[in-house]
């Protein structure tokens, strides 16, 4: 990368560490919550299950009524007017089967949306605890690499110290200057990974990642 071994690593714009509190149980409930993918497939299950109501719906009899009046051979009725009202019951009782098709279609219909349903809530369960997972694992290298930047520091004084006193060489310096600047780089690195998965999370969440 053309740098000096002791050149110090600035970053630009603000990349730092927020430690996010949730535990793994409360980001999938938020996930079923709010991701839309939830919403959707609940109302496909749903709208399945309304189709069996209407393709059994044609086993029911079908009721009508009727009501009439009339007046024996007067220009008005009087109170002698006849009233009369009527119902009547009907059904499909031989269909060829059709109902029993139709009802077995729309069972079908329930199944592979339920099936579909699941297979969204894995889909996004696994979506979070990859993330989550991964956001742990970079926070736990965060608290590793910054005990070795320190111990990195703590090296080249010694080093420094030391050649200044005439009791090592100038490439223990350089050792000491190296080995710092890999342990920064790698804390860079962690931190990154961090903010990175933690957005991930937020975005698996369903919910507006924070900024990095």
């Amino acid at each position: 990368m053309n740098m000096d071994a002791g050149s110090e690593i600035q970053l630009k714009g603000e990349l730092a560490y927020q430690a996010d509190t949730r535990t793994l149980a409360e980001a999938l409930s938020m996930a079923k919550q709010n991701r839309p993918e939830m919403a959707q497939a609940k109302v496909s299950v749903d709208s399945a299950q309304k189709g069996i109501e209407i393709a059994e719906s044609n086993k029911r009899p079908t009721v009508s009524l009727s009501a009439s009046t009339g007046w024996n051979d007067r220009l008005l009725p009087t109170n002698d007017t006849n009233w009369s009202v009527g119902a009547s019951a009907s059904w499909n009782v031989f269909d060829a089967g059709v109902t029993k098709s139709k009802v077995s279609q729309a069972e079908s219909s329930v199944a592979k949306a339920k099936l579909q349903a699941e297979q969204t809530t894995d889909s996004i369960e696994q979506e979070v605890r990859q993330s989550y997972l991964n956001m742990k694992e970079a926070e736990k290298r965060l608290n590793t690499t910054a005990v070795t930047v320190n111990k990195g520091n703590e090296d080249l004084y010694i080093a420094q110290e030391s050649y200044k006193a005439g009791v090592s060489t100038n490439l223990d310096v350089f050792d000491a200057q190296l080995a710092l600047t890999q342990a920064k780089t790698n804390h860079v690195q962690a931190l990154y990974d961090y903010n990175v998965n933690k957005a991930k999370l937020d975005k698996a969440m369903g919910v507006k990642a924070t900024s990095l």
